[in-house]
């Protein structure tokens, strides 16, 4: 029968239409004739019934009750309206003004089952509560009075403690005055938006767990990640034991060899939930490999490769032989009087031929946000700097002293199309912008990002009641303060000139 598998997702519309050029006898419903077919079947279900017939409609959308409405009705209404009232050219003008006032939640005070009924009659109007009801019930329910000071502070043209602000301080979270290292990941979770980094990393605020992961995917983001930097470590040091240099006709199938043997490893740990799933991203990690192979072979005849995934402060780090790693996290200059300690793991480091050397990071994403001799974005994209000069304090710490002249981004995923972004580097604009953000930890002010774009893909969206409401308070607000820590923030969080 047409339309039984209507809500089958496997066929596209171009299979079905083949093969009910093949099987014309019994075709197969297409998705565009959904809409249709469903309205079909309701009108004949409508008219199987026999006596009074009662059609209604939400006149509130309770699927969005953060951006609620008043949807319409649906075109069906207007047609069961239009025949009943004799009137088929009505609009929804006409079907609106025939219709009773709607009914909701709100009951009658006499029908009311509790006193949060009651009280909404009340509110709604009902009754002598008047104008002071609000107060009165923000009397007998103190959790509403604290969400009422708080809304209305959050409103207000002051910085306040319920805009991230802990009033008595907290040095104890600036890694210039504690020796707890720090990683360059965090700095810019503080540098995206401190009142994120409040939320999970002071307050310790854990986001809902995803109960569904994506039918599409064999690995999450992060893993992927993982089994790339994998592959392309393994496949640099068998080259460089060999004493060559990447090439894409010589080393094509090396890249291929090792991204297979990690991609195997991967699945003896990680089942994929279907051979389509697992297909598709080993495509997407092939390319990768391909990408970078490519991209590598035109930079390194200028370059040379020399060290690999290099790890300090981390526990139980892997040392390569000859490697600069160190279990040991290095002390960076915050400012000229004060030091902190950094942990982390260089991904890669080329040497150029006059002995100086190029430190690069891959990320398997997007280049949403990167541009070429970009600085650092307030800290948003400090790591390049932070690892330009750590690698110089792990070569010192070696004694094999050198100088870092280039360090940036590798995008070798499909998304990335093999582009490679170098960032300034500048250590006066570096300690500029660890001052300004550790003099924010250190003040106990956590403000909310400036711009909406800093809130893509963050795990607290919800508190803030809206991305572009939140950037535009917390604009508005340390505009008109006064205090010079929350005036340096807003100072380098300010987008840089293209």
């Amino acid at each position: 029968m047409p339309g039984r598998d209507l809500e089958d997702p496997v066929l596209s519309d171009d299979e079905r239409r083949r093969i009910n050029q093949e099987r014309p006898e019994a075709p197969l419903a297409l998705g565009r004739d959904r809409p249709r077919d469903v309205v079909r079947a309701l009108r004949a279900c409508v008219a199987r019934l026999r006596g009074r017939l009662t059609a209604s409609y939400s006149s509130f959308d309770l699927r969005n009750l953060s951006q609620a409405g008043e949807p319409s009705p649906s075109p069906f209404l207007l047609d069961l309206y239009r025949q009943t009232a004799g009137a088929p050219e009505a609009d929804y003008g006409s079907l609106a003004a025939s219709l009773p006032d709607a009914h909701g939640f709100v009951p009658k005070s006499d029908d009311a089952l509790d006193d949060t009924e009651w009280w909404l009659a009340k509110l709604r109007g009902e009754g002598s509560v008047g104008r002071h009801g609000e107060d009165l019930v923000r009397g007998l329910y103190p959790w509403l009075e604290d969400g009422h000071a708080a809304t209305t502070a959050r409103e207000s043209a002051e910085f306040t403690i319920w805009d991230g602000w802990i009033s008595s301080g907290t040095p104890e979270l600036d890694p210039r005055r504690g020796r707890a290292p720090i990683s360059a990941s965090r700095i810019q979770e503080l540098a995206r938006c401190p009142f994120a980094y409040f939320v999970k990393r002071v307050l310790r605020v854990e986001p809902p767990e995803e109960t569904e992961s994506d039918p599409t995917r064999w690995l999450d983001p992060l893993g992927e990640g993982s089994l790339l930097h994998e592959v392309f470590r393994v496949f640099f040091e068998r080259i460089d034991e060999a004493g060559e240099k990447p090439a894409a006709a010589r080393h094509g199938k090396l890249m291929t060899q090792v991204a297979e043997e990690r991609i195997a490893a991967w699945r003896e740990r990680i089942a994929p939930r279907s051979e389509l799933a697992f297909s598709a991203q080993r495509e997407n990690i092939l390319f990768a490999c391909r990408t970078l192979l490519a991209l590598e072979e035109e930079s390194c005849r200028e370059v040379s490769p020399r060290f690999y995934e290099i790890p300090f402060g981390l526990p139980r780090p892997r040392f390569a032989e000859g490697s600069v790693a160190s279990p040991d996290p290095v002390e960076i200059e915050a400012d000229p009087d004060a030091q902190f300690l950094l942990r982390g793991s260089i991904d890669r480091v080329d040497e150029a031929a006059d002995g100086s050397f190029h430190v690069w990071d891959y990320k398997t994403g997007g280049t949403w946000g990167v541009r070429e001799g970009m600085g650092l974005k307030g800290g948003r994209h400090i790591q390049p700097a932070l690892y330009a000069f750590a690698f110089e304090a792990l070569l010192a710490r070696a004694g094999r002293p050198g100088r870092v002249s280039r360090s940036g981004y590798v995008f070798p995923g499909w998304k990335g199309e093999g582009q490679r972004f170098l960032t300034r580097l500048d250590r006066a604009e570096t300690r500029e912008v660890l001052g300004s953000l550790f003099d924010l930890l250190a003040s106990g002010l956590f403000p909310h990002a400036l711009s909406e774009d800093d809130c893509k893909n963050c795990d607290f969206a919800d508190i803030c009641g809206g991305a572009r409401r939140a950037a535009e308070r917390a604009q508005a607000k340390l505009a008109q303060s006064a205090n010079p820590v929350l005036a340096a923030f807003r100072n380098i969080h300010a987008e840089e000139p293209d």
